[in-house]
């Protein structure tokens, strides 16, 4: 009966208690939540004639300087190891994080507010966590903000609001911020970014204030311009073909003939790790030139790119410096080249018309490199009184057809220079060079209205007399060096369709034009024989007015323009073969017997099918011999007659 009245009684005391504990409101209590922190605010240290094992400081000196016990590393890293939230990565080997314990810089700005700065520093004025974060929780009314911060962060107003001299955009200098993006990059959302609420840049787009895995607190590499490219892809021409294509500037590459200068290096320019040019060769995202869209240096009159591209300022004074030419003309993006420089109106880093970032418009029907020259050189443009004319030099052709390799460069269809017998193409740039006016003479210039000759023009190689340049390519038309086609010899005074003898205009010029030929197969001679078949490359010297008028045909000589299919001959891709049995029965000869000889068109070209008969048929007027015999040096040409070899 005793034990039941005492367990009754226990009984009633513990409902009294649990209904005390559950039905009073639960008030911070000094030893439970601010004593995580502060610990000196227990009772405990407030007795009298007590002492701590431990000495305490309220203000040690610790490694971000002389501070409050409560807001040191140590104190927040207690919990902050993991205990309470995963954030071990806060100080993990090798991260990187925002500076603790330094001063801030004279480029920060801190914003004060009824007196007192909004980010506090310690009695050192430093740096630490409590910078930017307070332990204190603030509700921002909204569920996009972190609680534990000193302002209101959602579209990087932490950051911008001490680092304001990198939020103007690219007017004083820095990356803009605030600006929507058209999609969100898949790297660097995996990689932790954060963008504004409406898709807009913000510093932590880019920037991780804490475990960032890369330097200045990149989320990603930028070591060969990853992390630029991540919103820059439409210009991240990673390989020559990538910036064809883009028609930007090459990136991740590490050029052969230009080189990215010490000047630039000293002013903040990168190279990729193994020397190759980067997006940041020649911008800066923060503290570049203002007003110069992020560049390492002004690009006052292109010296920008005359500092990597050495080799290429020999187009200033010359007939290419448009700023000679016509000072106000604009490029595709409209800037005048008196303004720009003399690169500026061809090229543009980024956003050209072409391959070559090029700088005008184009006729995209043209033979892609060729496009480019010709953007100047017709009839409306700035080259307007040095156009090619209907009769030029063929481009778009494949160098395999020479069988082997030569020593110029060739293009492909995106207008890429290669130097390959497979896949190179002729253009135009294959004999000319556009910046270096005189090949033998990088000091020699030209000026518009200057005279020019064979031996400059923007020429690869010389074209002197012994036409060097053509030789390049053409080595087996060269045996009619020192024949009776050899003008040197024959007519040295003969002037060409363009009043040039043959010292003028070379060996090759005594009888074709590159450009603004007289006819097919470039011919530069007027056509004095008044013969309408095509083959005025032969009859215009051979008549009774020019200059082989002792060599004429005649009154009555082999027929041309004539169809070879009279003979009962057919011509498949430049291979003769007889229609029919009957015809090879008339012949008395078979397939395997036929010599296949050159056909033409109507208009004197070269035919592969359906050929006809021409000059060029029977005669080579390029090979005296068909016997190859060596020319002696102490024959007379001039008197030197032929036979039937």
């Amino acid at each position: 009966m005793k034990s039941r009245i005492v367990s009754l009684i226990f009984l009633l005391v513990s409902i009294f208690l649990s209904q005390q504990l559950f039905s009073a409101p639960r008030l911070p209590s000094e030893n439970r939540e601010c004593a995580t922190c502060h610990i000196m605010w227990l009772k405990d240290f407030k007795r009298k004639n007590v002492e701590t094992l431990v000495p305490f400081n309220p203000k040690p000196v610790v490694k971000t300087g002389k501070q409050d016990v409560a807001s040191t590393e140590d104190m927040c890293f207690s919990c902050h190891d993991g205990f309470v939230l995963e954030s071990r990565s806060l100080w993990e080997s090798g991260k990187h994080a925002h500076p603790v314990g330094q001063k801030p810089s004279d480029k920060i700005t801190i914003p004060i507010e009824d007196g007192k700065n909004i980010f506090p520093l310690n009695d050192e004025g430093r740096m630490y966590c409590g910078t930017c974060h307070s332990a204190h929780g603030v509700d921002w009314d909204d569920k996009e903000s972190q609680i534990f911060m000193r302002v209101r962060d959602v579209d990087g107003q932490l950051c911008m609001a001490c680092h304001k001299d990198k939020t103007k955009g690219p007017k004083t200098g820095s990356h803009p911020v605030q600006k929507k993006v058209h999609h969100k990059p898949e790297a660097l959302v995996k990689a932790g970014a954060k963008f504004g609420r409406n898709n807009e840049v913000v510093c932590q787009s880019c920037h991780k204030p804490h475990a960032a895995p890369e330097k200045e607190l990149l989320r990603i590499k930028n070591q060969n311009s990853e992390l630029c490219g991540q919103c820059h892809d439409d210009r991240y021409g990673k390989t020559m073909a990538d910036a064809a294509r883009m028609k930007t500037h090459p990136v991740n590459i590490k050029p052969d003939q230009a080189k990215i200068s010490k000047s630039l290096l000293k002013v903040g320019a990168k190279h990729g790790g193994n020397g190759e040019v980067i997006c940041q060769s020649c911008h800066r995202p923060h503290d570049a030139k203002s007003k110069q869209g992020l560049l390492v240096k002004k690009n006052d009159d292109g010296v920008l790119c005359q500092s990597c591209h050495l080799d290429k300022k020999t187009v200033l004074n010359s007939k290419h410096d448009m700023k000679l030419v016509d000072g106000d003309s604009k490029n595709s993006r409209g800037q005048k080249v008196k303004d720009e420089g003399a690169c500026s109106a061809c090229h543009v880093p980024h956003k050209g018309t072409g391959a070559k970032m090029w700088a005008r418009p184009l006729n995209k029907n043209q033979e892609p490199m060729a496009a480019l020259c010709l953007s100047c050189h017709n009839e409306d443009g700035l080259a307007e009184k040095h156009t090619v004319g209907k009769f030029s030099h063929p481009v778009g052709v494949e160098i395999k057809r020479l069988g082997r390799k030569v020593p110029l460069p060739t293009f492909g269809k995106d207008g890429l220079k290669w130097q390959d017998v497979i896949k190179g193409k002729v253009s135009c740039a294959s004999c000319h060079d556009p910046h270096q006016w005189d090949p033998n003479d990088k000091n020699h210039n030209a000026k518009p209205g200057d005279k020019s000759n064979n031996k400059t023009k923007f020429l690869r190689i010389a074209n002197n007399s012994s036409a060097a340049l053509c030789k390049t390519c053409h080595k087996e038309k060269w045996n009619i060096a020192n024949s009776k086609h050899d003008m040197r010899l024959m007519a040295p005074d003969a002037e060409n369709s363009l009043g040039q003898t043959v010292d003028e205009s070379g060996l090759c010029g005594a009888c074709h034009l590159v450009h603004n030929a007289k006819g097919s197969k470039l011919w530069a001679r007027d056509n004095l024989s008044g013969n309408g078949t095509g083959f005025v490359a032969c009859l215009g010297c051979h008549n009774e007015k020019g200059l082989a008028k002792k060599k004429t045909l005649g009154k009555h000589t082999h027929p041309v323009n004539v169809d070879i299919k009279r003979l009962g001959i057919d011509a498949v891709r430049g291979q003769w073969h007889l229609l029919s049995n009957n015809a090879e029965e008339k012949s008395g000869q078979k397939n395997s017997e036929l010599i296949s000889l050159p056909l033409y068109n109507d208009k004197g070209l070269p035919a592969d099918h359906e050929g006809r008969v021409g000059c060029g048929t029977c005669h080579d007027p390029h090979n005296w011999s068909v016997k190859k015999k060596e020319k002696s040096d102490d024959v007379d040409v001039t008197k030197l007659e032929g036979d039937a070899n």
